[in-house]
């Protein structure tokens, strides 16, 4: 039977200039159905934003290489450095009285509790955890020999993109996204002689667990889990409470045991095979920038620069770059905040150079552009009927791919080749 298109591809078509200078992810694509369902309940300024100002930056970069004015990648990621401090104190302002009464009940200065605080206990409990675990990781790195400034440079840039990973996620509605910020974008704009062999590796070794693993950030999953929790409902009722306890439990126990398994797997691997894989490796894994791409970037090539006493040079001026990219979200931000019409937010501008924000653009604009056309011409009550149509684009494309991995596996065990599953752009 003929298989039923869910891509597209303008590339044969957009071949004269500038046109054939604009990006690969615009000019083709796939439809994730699940975006589709997301963006419809998601607030119409924030799907617009995703994709037009994804098109946006496209067409600056397509306009920027027409004119032989390269942008590179690097030249975004410092971009998205700044945009990512400016969006994170947009935040903390907006949410300056919450942190002032967390603190005010921390030190017992403040009783009151209203519907979305916690009480003294709670927040003395919650703040004593984060410092606490702040300062075990402090005293880990400088155990192994990493410098003061330097472990507090690794430990911020930990908790900095996490924090603005989760707070992406909270304001898009999207299932996932990376916060790409480094440490080394800082460190590498320094002299070597500030560090020793020790700052670069650490530095290197711990985006496993910073910039990388924000796609599944532990943070953002748990916030979700507990604002499911929060959700009104006649069931729970003063059950409440204890329904939050046993949430917090499992959470507790899910992290203990998902901390065995890996550190298990992990000092295996560590101990069995060699950092970055041989070139004689075979070749049945799929993730090879986990075994090679990554080993060398973020480890091998930087410890290998500071034993030559020289970061490579730079075709760019960073400082600039990170200016740029605070001031247009400083300014989005403010706009946003100022005028209820103003169409473009922050976040739309912070995402818009990811690989996940290329991969979902399509769907998030087939989405906003079903909701707009069906406020628009049905009203409130048609928007209300078109849900369930929206929530199982959502649902049935998870329960499909759910199907199809239960297939693979099947296939595998039997000895046989397992199939591409399209479902979660990577």
């Amino acid at each position: 039977c003929p298989a039923i298109p869910i891509n597209y591809s303008l590339a044969d078509v957009l071949t004269s200039e500038p046109w054939r200078y604009l990006r690969y992810n615009i000019k083709s694509g796939r439809i994730y159905f699940a975006f589709i369902g997301i963006a419809y309940f998601i607030q119409s300024r924030i799907a617009f934003s995703i994709w037009s100002i994804f098109l946006i930056t496209g067409l600056i970069d397509m306009e920027a290489q027409n004119w032989k004015v390269d942008i590179v990648y690097e030249a975004w990621r410092e971009q998205h450095l700044g945009s990512c401090i400016a969006f994170a104190l947009g935040f903390i302002w907006i949410g300056r009285r919450h942190w002032w009464a967390i603190l005010r009940q921390t030190i017992g200065r403040e009783k009151s509790v209203t519907p979305t605080q916690l009480g003294p206990l709670a927040a003395r409990l919650a703040v004593c955890t984060v410092l606490g675990a702040i300062l075990i990781m402090l005293l880990w790195l400088a155990h192994m020999g990493v410098q003061l400034p330097v472990s507090i440079l690794i430990v911020g840039f930990i908790l900095f993109s996490h924090v603005v990973t989760a707070r992406i996620l909270a304001e898009t509605g999207l299932t996932f996204e990376r916060c790409d910020t480094t440490p080394d974008q800082i460190c590498s704009n320094l002299p070597t002689r500030f560090f020793s062999g020790n700052d670069i590796f650490f530095m290197g070794a711990f985006r496993c667990i910073g910039s990388l693993a924000t796609r599944e950030s532990t943070l953002a999953f748990a916030l979700q889990g507990l604002q499911v929790n929060a959700a009104p409902t006649a069931d729970l009722g003063k059950h409440r409470s204890m329904q939050l306890g046993r949430l917090v439990t499992l959470m507790a126990w899910s992290l203990i045991l998902g901390y065995v398994v890996c550190s298990w797997s992990s000092l295996h691997c560590y101990y069995t095979h060699a950092i970055p894989l041989p070139a004689n490796t075979p070749a049945d894994v799929v993730n090879s920038e986990g075994k090679v791409t990554w080993p060398n970037w973020f480890i091998i090539s930087p410890v290998r620069w500071w034993l030559e006493n020289k970061f490579p040079s730079k075709d760019f001026n960073p400082w600039l770059h990170m200016g740029i990219g605070a001031s247009v979200t400083a300014g989005l931000q403010f706009l946003s905040l100022r005028f209820a019409a103003w169409p473009f937010m922050p976040v739309g501008y912070l995402i818009s150079r990811t690989n996940y924000a290329a991969e979902v653009w399509f769907g998030i604009m087939l989405g906003w552009l079903a909701k707009m056309l069906i406020v628009r011409f049905g009203g409130a009550h048609l928007y209300q009927r078109a849900k369930p149509l929206f929530i199982g684009l959502i649902f049935g494309e998870a329960r499909v791919v759910g199907f199809w991995i239960i297939v693979n596996l099947t296939l595998v065990q039997t000895g046989h080749g397992y199939r591409q599953l399209y479902f979660l752009p990577t």
